[in-house]
């Protein structure tokens, strides 16, 4: 007893571990890592975790916003949660410096492990017109707030469009929705589009009929499904009259501001159109860009880290996080990588060069699960008592131990390794029947997509079993495909009450219809 309350007393500050970022990778490892080792915080625009693959469905009413964001407050044990955006960072004083999302005060924040989980944006490649109309005939689709405005425009357009005396044209032009892009988000939003305007939409606006065009600039859709499943939703989307163009890319949006003036009636009517690589030109009422990523502001302004072709900042097998080092010296240098067991990084800002992965949802979970056992590994064989009385250690402890060179076959010895721990896996196979690894390694867990009025697309194709790669051509549509899809994304919440929500928002929107509304 005596010796609990000595050890209690002397040590009473925890390691601060700061997390930028809520999304996949940053909520995942904000929950997993041990609140009673670590005293953990994250910073975040965002003040909720967003389930991405269901947010195409928000945007049209067949699922209500709250059911795919679960509060980063909820986190059990978080130490801190501040709404801000990191803007720099200083190595030497470990600290880094945010700017609150409200009043744009600035602040510091110190840390002792800094995880790098800022995720990704939107990429335009710079394509003339598109970040200049951002939010007003361009959208991206991103966060909930992208979202809404996505729902309140489609029926803007419809409104706009049922004003008498308009002219056809116009009115063809109101009535014209393209989404740029052919990945799964892209064609999930097309296929929910559909089903709004057609069995929602068309009930108030009988006379009105909407044009929905997918403009692709690969040779095909939905590049990383197998090709039957491509072959499937090529067939589904024409059968339904959408029009989909691929080797097609966008060359610049322009969406004048100036009027043009209607010769018969002297009215003024705004033009938007997307000049297009075929050189034929595609007026439309909205615009949906969903066509690729880029790091965020904060990765593109730290100079201290190494970053690869693509801007993504760049991370070893142990996701410790590369050093410039023409701009790191001294003690930095000499830590080596991810200075001293302090700096990592995980998810879509985040590359390793030697194996890169696509940026994914599951990347960065697996990654985040990765980490927390990686952490845990680092204090456990320093002093397994304190991990199981659940006492406190100080920084100087940690930061003792994680300097402590440890000999490896490798011949790194600056930093901690890890043994050999269990993957990151999921049903059917569970992570015990796969090898253990030291460095980070990645299970493909397959491909799902929806493609609305109960299709959907499930492709397990060379997916990681543990008896090695599972063959070609596993994969499924239609209905099947749809239960799969909807049944593991229901089943991933992180709360009982959206898992709850989530199925009974869509029986009612397949009952009652969606909201048609603006708001």
């Amino acid at each position: 007893m005596l010796i609990r309350q000595t050890i209690s007393t002397s040590m009473k500050k925890k390691p601060r571990v700061v997390i930028l970022g809520s999304g996949w990778g940053g909520n995942r490892l904000a929950r997993m890592l041990n609140k009673d080792i670590y005293d953990v915080n994250v910073v975040s625009p965002a003040n909720h975790f967003l389930f991405t693959p269901l947010l195409p469905q928000t945007t049209v009413g067949s699922l209500e916003f709250r059911t795919i964001q679960e509060p980063v407050r909820t986190i059990e044990g978080l130490g801190g949660y501040y709404q801000a955006k990191a803007r720099s960072l200083d190595l030497e004083k470990r600290i880094v410096k945010c700017e609150d999302i409200f009043c744009k005060d600035r602040f510091d924040l110190s840390w002792d492990v800094l995880v790098l989980a800022t995720g990704s944006k939107t990429n335009t490649f710079g394509t003339p017109g598109v970040m200049e109309n951002e939010g007003k005939d361009v959208f991206f689709l991103k966060h909930l707030y992208h979202a809404r405005q996505i729902r309140n425009r489609v029926l803007e357009c419809f409104e706009r469009a049922a004003i008498p005396n308009l002219p056809e044209s116009e009115r063809e032009r109101l009535l014209s929705f393209v989404v740029v892009g052919g990945g799964p988000t892209s064609c999930e939003f097309v296929a929910e589009l559909y089903d709004f305007v057609t069995k929602d939409v068309s009930k108030w606006y009988p006379d009105l009929t909407a044009k929905i065009t997918l403009v692709e600039a690969g040779p095909r859709i939905l590049g990383s499904f197998d090709q039957k499943l491509v072959d499937y939703s090529l067939g589904n989307f024409r059968g339904k009259k959408i029009d989909v163009r691929t080797d097609t890319s966008v060359t610049a949006v322009s969406c004048a501001r100036e009027t043009i003036i209607d010769e018969k009636t002297g009215k003024k009517h705004q033009h938007s159109d997307a000049e297009l690589s075929d050189g034929s030109t595609l007026p439309f009422g909205m615009m949906v860009w969903s066509a690729g990523l880029q790091p965020v502001k904060f990765c593109e302004n730290t100079s201290q880290f190494a970053r690869g072709p693509t801007g993504r900042v760049l991370v070893d097998r142990f996701l410790r996080i590369q050093l410039n080092s023409d701009l790191v010296d001294g003690e930095f240098a000499s830590q080596g990588m991810g200075l001293g067991g302090r700096l990592y990084g995980i998810g879509d800002a985040v590359v390793n060069a030697e194996a890169p992965l696509v940026p994914l949802a599951s990347v960065a979970e697996q990654q985040a699960d990765y980490l927390s056992r990686v952490r845990q590994y680092i204090l456990k064989p320093f002093n397994i008592y304190l991990i199981h009385t659940t006492t406190f250690h100080t920084s100087q402890v940690l930061n003792d131990h994680l300097a402590t060179k440890i000999q490896h076959s490798d011949g790194d010895e600056h930093l901690p390794l890890p043994g050999k721990i269990p993957v990151s896996s999921f049903p059917p196979f569970p992570s015990f029947m796969y090898d253990k690894s030291r460095s980070f390694r990645y299970i493909s867990r397959g491909a799902m997509s929806s493609m609305g009025s109960f299709r959907g697309l499930v492709d397990m194709s060379h997916i990681d079993t543990p008896f090695g790669k599972a063959p070609d051509h596993i994969a499924t549509s239609g209905f099947f495909g749809f239960l799969a899809w909807h049944s593991y994304y229901f089943s991933k919440q992180y709360s009982w009450s959206n898992m709850i929500l989530n199925p009974l928002m869509k029986f009612k929107a397949m009952c009652f219809g969606r909201d048609i509304s603006r708001f």
